[in-house]
């Protein structure tokens, strides 16, 4: 019996054996036939295919003016400058069949067009396999092109800051620009809850770049779904060379999704690469069907040939100026790791809220630096914003004392009320977001006045609408460079502070004046009771309620002055007058 049993293994040992091989040489000879029915042809066609490449070719490279440009998203002097570096490097070699342009033409046409497979099967001849194959090899080199053409941040400050008068000295600290975009994504149905955000299923990028649009750091991959300032934190966290660099004393400005703190200012209107970079590779405006490594991987890729165009090609039509840049003649990258910040040291939340406002501190004394070269140019150096004279001041008061700012801010409705009674007064084409944006800055200003009204020995001169400090006090108080943007403010006439009173006052509620029924009622002190047709215009004391219980304050209380009414005559004229004869 164990001999019957042992026969019987021995045969299924052996029939598995020969159906396996079976199975292997049927899979070989099939991809064999399957590559013959694709390559295996006549000399003749051969030849055909060779002259209908060669042709095609020459269409993309002189059939029209911009032929190139339009199939590839390059002109032919930046393509042969990349064949020739990519040459030079050992990046790509010459195959049997397929050379290094014909390599390099299928790759830019995916990226500048998303181009299907099939597609690119078609016009060049090839087979998909070889067409994945090359796309492959073409998106790996771009690894050695990035060591030469896209390089760190540097200490100095960039040139485009220091040539340009409307940018330095207030960016001398400055050393780039920081900015993110979306990009769309395809992935497996189990990860699409992860990656999708308010645009989308994407990938969230993050770049730095210079003023003249050159990316110097790029991370990708990120969920759609995460947050700006997230990334960024994991951009500073990465060891180096694989981190963002920042400089001890230096700065990126940054948009209004990141936040103030050590090395990044915001929010700041700045103007980034990433349209550029979209407008010439159309595979990043659409869902490529690659896995999602391999997007990754195109995203920056896309950035580095944008680096390498915008040196080796400056007057191209795509870019939306001349980009002026010194040839680099050689492999280099950059290794100046001195004074380099180091962000996985910890801090307490105290020191990092105060670190966090000196950088806020900076931002705000170069904004303010900036208005004051500004108006001393423009405005006779006068540092007060205007809304349109004081017209369209009154304009926005009017709003307020008309019940349109139930609290602190108005309601929509008043900001675009604003807007349309402030064109048709001055024939301008302002929108609401026009009136909210003035009304910032105004606060800002309002609260800078309010501060300075603080100062010790500081008063309001209603005669000549100024605050008013003496020169010693003010000379003292000023050495603080803390305080040097409120000198705009003190002994100069702010003739428009009455009205900023109306349309900036905290309408909060509060409930200062609060009493529960179980207080003593009344007060001690005389009330006037004015007639029916009397309208108080002020009462000069008050006697807000300060505890919880309300209970009756102790010690004399001070003799009340009489309240001032304004009573109506027959003719609706009206007038103020004091009465005393009605009391409680």
């Amino acid at each position: 019996m164990d001999m019957e049993d042992e026969e019987e293994l021995k045969r299924m040992c052996a029939n598995t054996a020969v159906y396996t091989v079976v199975t292997l040489v049927t899979c070989i000879l099939r991809m064999r036939a399957k590559r013959k029915r694709i390559s295996n042809c006549t000399k003749q066609e051969k030849i055909r295919k060779i002259y209908c490449r060669e042709a095609h070719f020459r269409r993309v490279l002189e059939g029209y003016q911009d032929s190139c440009q339009s199939y590839i998203r390059i002109r032919p002097r930046a393509f042969f400058k990349l064949v020739e570096v990519m040459k030079a490097n050992g990046l790509l070699k010459d195959t049997r069949n397929v050379q290094v342009e014909e390599q390099l033409a299928m790759f830019l046409s995916i990226v500048g067009h998303k181009t299907k497979n099939r597609i690119i099967r078609t016009e060049f001849i090839r087979s998909g396999e070889t067409v994945s194959r090359y796309f492959n090899k073409v998106l790996q080199a771009m690894n050695g092109l990035r060591d030469r053409y896209m390089k760190q941040a540097s200490k100095e400050v960039p040139e485009e800051i220091a040539n340009n008068s409307n940018y330095f000295p207030y960016f001398k600290d400055c050393i780039g620009l920081i900015d993110g975009t979306h990009v769309d994504a395809v992935l497996p149905s189990d990860l699409v809850a992860r990656f999708r955000g308010r645009k989308g299923v994407t990938q969230n990028i993050l770049a730095a770049c210079t003023p003249n649009k050159l990316f110097t750091y790029v991370l990708a991959g990120w969920e759609g779904a995460t947050n700006n300032y997230r990334v960024l934190q994991d951009a500073l966290f990465r060891p180096q060379p694989y981190g963002l660099r920042v400089y001890d004393g230096k700065y990126y400005l940054c948009d209004a999704g990141y936040t103030t703190m050590p090395g990044f200012i915001s929010p700041s209107k700045i103007e980034c690469t990433f349209g550029i970079l979209k407008n010439r590779f159309k595979i990043l405006t659409a869902k490529p069907n690659y896995p999602f490594p391999t997007q990754v991987d195109i995203v920056l890729a896309c950035t580095v040939l944008h680096n390498f165009i915008a040196l080796e090609d400056p007057d191209d039509d795509i870019l939306n100026e001349n980009v002026k840049i010194d040839e680099d003649t050689g492999e280099e990258t950059n290794e100046d790791d001195s004074n380099v910040v180091d962000y996985t040291q910890c801090r307490s939340q105290r020191e990092d809220q105060d670190v966090r406002n000196e950088w806020k501190e900076l931002r705000d004394q170069i904004a303010w630096a900036m208005w004051v070269d500004y108006c001393a140019k423009y405005n006779g150096g006068n540092t007060m914003v205007k809304l349109l004279g004081r017209c369209g001041w009154i304009i926005v008061q009017n709003l307020a004392l008309d019940s349109m700012k139930p609290d602190k801010n108005f309601k929509v409705e008043a900001y675009k009320m604003a807007a349309m009674k402030i064109n048709m007064q001055f024939r301008t084409d302002f929108t609401h977001l026009h009136v909210i944006n003035h009304l910032k800055c105004l606060r800002n200003k309002f609260n800078d006045m309010k501060a300075c009204l603080d100062i010790s020995g500081a008063g309001w001169d209603e005669t000549s609408k100024m605050i008013t400090l003496d020169e010693e006090t003010l000379k003292s108080w000023a050495q603080d460079k803390s305080n040097s943007k409120y000198k705009a403010y003190i002994n100069k006439p702010l003739p428009y502070f009455k009205i900023l009173q109306v349309i900036m006052g905290d309408d909060q509620a509060k409930g200062d004046f609060v009493r529960p029924v179980y207080a003593n009622i009344g007060s001690s002190r005389s009330i006037l009771i004015p007639d029916d047709d009397c309208e108080i215009l002020e009462e000069t004391e008050t006697e807000p309620q300060s505890d919880a219980c309300n209970q009756p304050r102790s010690g004399a209380v001070n003799q009340p002055q009489p309240t001032r009414y304004k009573t109506k005559s027959k003719d609706n004229m009206t007038s103020s007058s004091n009465k005393k004869n009605q009391k409680i």
